[in-house]
């Protein structure tokens, strides 16, 4: 079965175990800085956290009794100061993985070290300890971004209404939605924020607690090129003091230079590990179709993993990723685990900023902030009055006619 820990940054610089495994990566563009105006966060700080994960493998049941394995002896390394993309083509497994680091999966069996820094973490600290973006929006379409924030604000902290109202001013700015911060989040009949926004704020709904580790599934998904850098921009800048990580499938050329490293998945295995500048000359090493002139770096990757294997000139990737670098990556990488484990965060309940509010508390935001939302849905509140009025009338009409038959 899984087992969960946690693991605290060593005293070296933020970014000095990343560079002896993964390394940095160039800024971002100078129009992207300016595109998306984010400010600095001034969270309290926190234990820096790095997630690694080795040998996990996850089986399922199937409907006739028999199982099937997902993922096959996964590893990776997800660090506190870097900005991660997972991809893969479709069915590799990347939301299976994203699922099971962030405690997820309540089905099948999963086997392997899955570590938070090297303490022991119970399932209910693991999810308050994580911020997880889904894919799919998960706003209410009748509040505004403020109030939305507010409403997850009063179910993720413990802290007095005006604190609660600061945490969430603060990350409206620093997630650069003034603007926009008193308009309904809309839906598809009822226009409101834009996509680019309103991924934003689901980011935004995660950042409430100040979780150390952020997990993304698909960030991009349904997005324009430039909202997509804008989005992945953000994160960059989210991942100087949390370990981010997000599944990505095909990134926009810049998005991808603004990745640190790449995790890449095929058929539920690794074939890459490592920095994003290193790897177009490790998949051109192993003799993969060369990248055509008009294609950007991320095209080509992605057509190459995508592939199958007798397009590839009869290339196994997962194979040839453990002869060239991924058994020296795995030393590597049970060399910081076994660092980690020695310098073990150990968390504390009571103290903790991440703590979840009384059922008392919960059951009161959510009938006030419900009903605030369907007062203020003219689909709801519409239909309903007119039933009112229409029973109403009828009623009468039934009483009237009552009267003047027995007067009759």
């Amino acid at each position: 079965m899984t087992e969960v820990g946690a693991a605290q940054h060593n005293n070296h610089e933020p970014n000095s175990l990343a560079d002896s495994i993964v390394g940095n990566n160039e800024q971002p563009a100078p129009d992207v800085q300016v595109a998306i105006k984010i400010q600095a966060a001034q969270d309290e700080p926190a234990p820096r956290v790095n997630v690694s994960f080795v040998n996990v493998n996850y089986t399922v049941p199937l409907p006739d009794g028999s199982t099937k394995q997902i993922l096959h002896n996964v590893h990776g390394l997800v660090e506190c100061g870097q900005l991660t993309a997972l991809m893969g083509p479709s069915g590799a497994g990347k939301s299976t993985v994203l699922d099971i680091l962030a405690g997820r999966k309540s089905v099948g069996q999963i086997e392997g070290e899955i570590l938070y820094a090297g303490a022991s973490l119970s399932a209910s600290k693991l999810k308050r300890m994580v911020g997880y973006v889904e894919q799919s929006d998960t706003l209410v379409p009748e509040l505004t971004v403020r109030q939305m924030m507010l409403y997850a604000a009063a179910f993720k902290l413990t802290t007095n209404g005006e604190d609660r109202a600061a945490r969430v001013d603060e990350i409206i700015a620093q997630l650069g939605l003034e603007s926009c911060k008193d308009t309904k989040i809309g839906d598809t009949l009822n226009r409101g924020i834009s996509g680019g926004e309103a991924k934003r704020v689901n980011i935004g709904l995660s950042l409430i607690p100040s979780p150390p580790v952020m997990f993304l599934d698909e960030p991009t998904t349904g997005l324009d090129s430039h909202i997509a850098n804008e989005v992945v921009a953000i994160l960059t800048t989210l991942a100087k003091d949390r370990a981010v990580i997000c599944t990505i499938h095909s990134p926009t050329a810049r998005s991808f230079n603004l990745f640190n490293q790449v995790l890449m998945l095929k058929d539920g295995r690794n074939i890459y590990s490592g920095r994003v500048t290193e790897i177009a000359q490790y998949f051109s090493n192993l003799g993969c179709t060369p990248r055509a002139s008009d294609a950007s770096l991320v095209e080509w990757v992605v057509e190459v993993t995508s592939a199958k294997e007798d397009a590839n000139n009869n290339l196994n990737l997962s194979p040839q990723y453990t002869k060239s670098i991924g058994n020296a990556y795995e030393k590597r990488l049970a060399d910081t685990v076994a660092t980690a484990k020695q310098q073990q965060v150990h968390w504390d309940d009571e103290k903790s900023r991440i703590r979840k509010p009384s059922l008392c508390h919960s059951i009161f935001s959510l009938i006030r902030n419900r009903g605030v939302s369907m007062l203020k849905d003219p689909n709801w509140i519409s239909p309903r009055v007119m039933e009112k009025i229409f029973l109403s009338v009828f009623s009468t009409m039934i009483c009237e006619c009552t009267v003047i038959a027995e007067g009759g």
